[in-house]
């Protein structure tokens, strides 16, 4: 998804810089989950460039042949819709589910805001192969590529792409009315 989205936004890009991480170690330990999402954030903190991030988006498990991406309780609210309404708009509402109750995606999403970064959109199919949560294929002999889609894939990316280009033209409109306004010159003496 990412290589894919990196190639799109290459070719159209944004407005703000992107910058796309690949994550490792993230489910290695129980006792100390999403250690590459933790190394980065303390890498971002530590270089003063976490203040800059405007959003982070925690992409994680979404190649379910039944994709159901979750509506995450602890999500930035208008960054999060941005993406489930450009779900709808693109007819992929079925894998972006707004009838479905609001989870607690556990992500590496959580090591940002422990550092009290909250502009974070988690999104993570917590069902995978299923209607419960983890799903009963998650971490089984069941976990194959034969039970994933392509398909899946081509929608998450598509809707993070609008998801993402709306969002940047929100915080446009943000950024334009937040800056102050130069006085005019003042009149010339008589």
């Amino acid at each position: 998804v990412l290589v894919e989205l990196a190639r799109v936004v290459k070719l159209h890009p944004l407005p703000y810089t992107v910058r796309f991480a690949f994550l490792d170690g993230e489910y290695l330990s129980p006792d100390h989950p999403w250690l590459g999402s933790q190394a980065l954030a303390n890498h971002l903190s530590a270089n003063g460039g976490l203040e800059k991030v405007r959003l982070l988006v925690y992409v994680d498990r979404v190649g379910d042949k039944d994709l159901q991406v979750s509506r995450d309780l602890r999500s930035h609210r208008v960054f999060r819709e941005r993406f489930f309404r450009a779900a709808a708009r693109l007819g992929h509402a079925k894998a972006f589910p707004d009838d479905l109750p609001f989870d607690d995606v556990p992500g590496g999403e959580r090591a940002f805001e422990a550092m009290g970064f909250r502009s974070f959109v988690a999104l993570m199919d917590l069902r995978y192969g299923g209607d419960t949560i983890p799903g009963p294929y998650y971490r089984t002999a069941k976990d194959t590529l034969a039970n994933c889609s392509a398909e899946s894939l081509g929608t998450v990316g598509q809707v993070m792409n609008a998801g993402l280009r709306d969002i940047a033209s929100l915080l446009q409109k943000v950024d334009h009315f937040a800056t102050t306004p130069e006085a005019p010159p003042a009149p010339a003496p008589a």
